[in-house]
């Protein structure tokens, strides 16, 4: 049988009073869900905390501990040939490792002053279960002894005046030498001691406090970032560009080797003719050569570093795809550490609030205090600590075998579900669409911050839903917390409210009656000062988190957005198709230098027309000569010189301008392609965003519920105020018994869901 079809059954055909029974249960057994007596819990001991996640924030401090943390260290680890790109320099992941390691260095010190505290909280909340025996004994001897009547003692202050035999009482406080035994003393070096660890817990939950919100708003959020920013660099369509850019430049060279080649032969021939006029063309035709080779070599030149850069961006391309692998790693062990982190903060809380309510009960008394007031307080005081020994032992041991198990290998223990809340007459909230939202959010404002980096575009947006974002994180830590502050109060109200009825019913001296009632008429105005602090929070939280976002402007940026990339891809179609028939008319044109150069073009000149009766002289095959005349035809029409002949000269000049037109568009492609990119870019930015406001919603939507339930519940106290202590009393118990059980679940951090 499940958790859930066990309380279905209990609760199937109940009573209120069952209810409110089962009501009274419920925070007990969430918070002791893992305690170990309980058979079949592989749970750790320490209530939400498992040994897991002891574990993880171990693997969490080793991993972040070996990332490198200097700039040589980085570069070498980074191993990046070219730049790559915004967000990804070596200094932004020296910043990022450094900002890692410095926050995981912070784990042992804090780990050890858990650890060292632990023990002492169990130590004396030992010793505290003694002293509250001890006081009960001597106020039992008293009253026994006639003591009280004898010498007229009706406070504190004259109880502490009374020379009293303690004894062995109130084992480790040591006397002074000159300190004379009385109560007095021994009541300070108590309440001392209290004021000592309630110290010493509050100093470790709010490093405690600082530890996680770093994690959770600025590690975690750093490491997704660079992921983020590898994985939309731009450096793949860089290379495929460059690589086209290099295939397209060899095809170049290759053509530039044969005009070289064919030039100087001419030359050659030229000059071995040995008269002026061959003189003349053979000077011709070696200037032209040379030009041919500078423009070679140029191309070389280009080439050389344009494949050093392929190899470069080819290497930075291997290693961030690397980075990225060794980062997402680095994210799993960190979001493993948030939520154990979340989980220990909420373990101490409990106990600080524990600690504290003794430390509250302690400020309530005072030497005029009556007896019987003294004695209820103190044992207000007492009560906390059996729970604080129980936690803090559970802690300790959690911890202990945490770092037995580290050592073997990570050896990790199934996890039980928790209980669902009990039903009540408060709205449901469902906490997983608050987890799921939040952690969505969060996601999302990562990716929203590295498309900002990548194209720019609206940064006050960006800023807004940063901000938002924030909020939320916020709003959740104080829901969380006002949740559990409140809970504690409203048990230690009931509690005493029950006890005092106790009393009331069971005393018969009237004074006595009347003290019994001013203390039930204190308690219910501690109550009414208890509900409205944190129910003004919580609505403070709402307003800043419900921002709403009117998108019809930016649906409209989404629409003119989608026009330009429309006409971006129009003009990048136009202009691929420019460049295809460029490079066809490129390759007749090649193929037609090459037959006549086969034929040997020098037999006419290069500076004759060539006509069909021309070339059908250089003895070339008939589909040859068809091939260079269609050459010969196209160029004409190109040039507009229809009926006019064209020289060979002019063909290989034509064809060096085809290359340059080949070329410019391949620049505007690039320059498109960016424009296109950018436009893209700018789409999923503001999608987005509406990403982000559609999950803010459903969260905003869970925390409206909660935030009423807290109103409805200030609204049921306030309605009974003007009835009798008696009934608001009762009334009281009542209703906090539902809201506590209410209270429960969402006294967990989102993430113990």
């Amino acid at each position: 049988m499940n958790a859930n079809s066990l309380w279905n059954d209990a609760l199937e055909n109940a009573s209120a009073d069952d209810l409110a029974r089962f009501a009274q249960l419920v925070p007990k057994t969430l918070a002791n869900a893992s305690a170990p007596e309980q058979e079949g819990n592989s749970r750790g001991k320490g209530l939400l905390l498992t040994k897991k996640q002891i574990i993880d924030l171990r693997k969490y401090e080793a991993a972040a501990l070996a990332l490198p943390f200097t700039l040589a260290d980085v570069k070498d680890y980074l191993n990046f040939g070219a730049d790559a790109g915004a967000g990804l320099k070596h200094e932004d992941f020296l910043r990022t490792f450094s900002a890692t390691r410095r926050h995981a260095q912070r784990w042992s010190p804090l780990r050890e002053a858990i650890m060292l505290t632990g023990s002492q909280l169990k130590l004396f909340a030992a010793s505290m279960t003694l002293y509250g025996r001890d006081i009960e004994e001597v106020y039992a001897d008293v009253r026994a002894c006639g003591l009280l009547d004898k010498h007229n003692i009706r406070n504190l202050e004259e109880l502490k005046r009374l020379e009293l035999e303690l004894g062995d009482k109130f084992p480790g406080i040591e006397l002074e030498s000159d300190t004379v035994s009385d109560l007095g003393y021994y009541l300070d070096q108590i309440f001392k001691r209290i004021k000592d660890n309630l110290d010493g817990v509050t100093a470790i939950k709010e490093q405690l406090a600082s530890f996680g919100y770093d994690l959770r708003e600025y590690i975690l959020p750093e490491i997704k970032l660079r992921i983020s920013l590898i994985g939309s660099n731009s450096l793949p369509a860089d290379i495929e560009t460059l690589k086209q850019q290099i295939d397209e430049r060899s095809q170049q060279i290759n053509e530039k080797n044969a005009d070289y080649k064919n030039a100087v032969e001419k030359s050659i021939g030229a000059a071995a003719g040995m008269n002026l006029l061959g003189l003349a063309l053979a000077i011709y035709l070696g200037v032209e050569a040379e030009n041919i080779r500078a423009q070679r070599n140029s191309l070389y030149k280009e080439q050389e570093e344009a494949i050093e850069t392929l190899k470069s961006k080819n290497q930075t391309l291997g290693s961030l795809t690397r980075v990225k692998h060794d980062l997402q790693g680095l994210e799993l062990v960190a979001v493993d550490a948030d939520i154990a982190t979340q989980n220990l903060m909420h373990v101490w809380n409990v106990m600080h609030l524990y600690v504290k309510d003794s430390q509250d009960a302690v400020s309530r008394i005072t030497d005029a205090l009556s007896l019987r007031r003294f004695m209820s307080a103190f044992r207000e005081v007492v009560k906390p600590w059996s729970q604080i020994e129980h936690d803090a032992d559970a802690l300790i041991a959690v911890f202990k075998e945490a770092d037995a198990e580290y050592e073997r290998n990570y050896r990790v223990q199934p996890r039980l579900e928790f209980y669902r809340a009990l039903p009540s007459a408060y709205p449901a909230v469902d906490r997983q669409i608050m987890a799921d939202s939040h952690t969505l959010m969060r996601d999302g404002a990562v990716r929203s911050k590295a498309l900002f980096i990548n194209w720019n575009y609206l940064p006050q947006l960006h800023d807004r839903f940063r901000d938002l974002v924030g909020n939320v994180s916020q709003s959740s830590g104080v829901l969380s917390t006002s949740a559990l502050n409140m809970k504690v109060g409203l048990d230690g109200s009931m509690r005493r409210l029950e006890r005092l009825e106790k009393e009331l019913a069971d005393a018969s001296d009237q004074q006595e009656i009347e003290e019994i009632e001013a203390d039930r008429a204190e308690e219910l105005l501690r109550i009414a000062s208890l509900v409205v602090r944190p129910v003004q929070q919580l609505a403070s939280q709402l307003s800043a988190i419900d921002d709403r976002f009117d998108r019809r402007l930016t649906l409209g940026f989404i629409d003119d957005l989608g026009n330009e990339q429309q006409t971006v891809q129009a003009s990048l179609a136009r202009m691929n198709d420019e460049r295809t028939e460029r490079q066809n008319e490129r390759a007749v044109i090649n193929e037609a230098i090459e037959a006549l150069k086969t034929g040997g073009v020098e037999a006419i000149g290069n500076d004759l027309l060539l006509t069909l009766e021309e070339v059908m002289k250089l003895g070339i095959a008939p589909p040859q000569v068809q091939l260079v005349m269609f050459a010969i035809e196209q160029l004409k029409k190109t040039l507009g010189q229809i009926g006019d002949g064209l020289r060979f000269l002019d063909m290989v000049r034509e064809r060096d301008k085809l290359v340059e037109k080949i070329e410019a568009l391949a620049r505007d492609i690039e320059t498109k392609t960016r424009v296109l990119a950018s436009l893209k870019g700018k789409v999923e930015f503001l999608q987005n965003i509406h990403t982000l406001d559609d999950q803010r919603q459903r969260y905003v939507g869970e925390y409206q519920r909660a935030v009423e339930a807290f109103q409805s519940f200030v609204s049921q106290i306030d309605a009974g105020k003007q009835a009798d202590d008696a009934q608001r009393s009762r009334e009281f118990i009542n209703h906090a018994q539902l809201f506590s059980a209410f209270l429960t679940p969402l006294a967990l951090p989102l993430t113990a869901h």
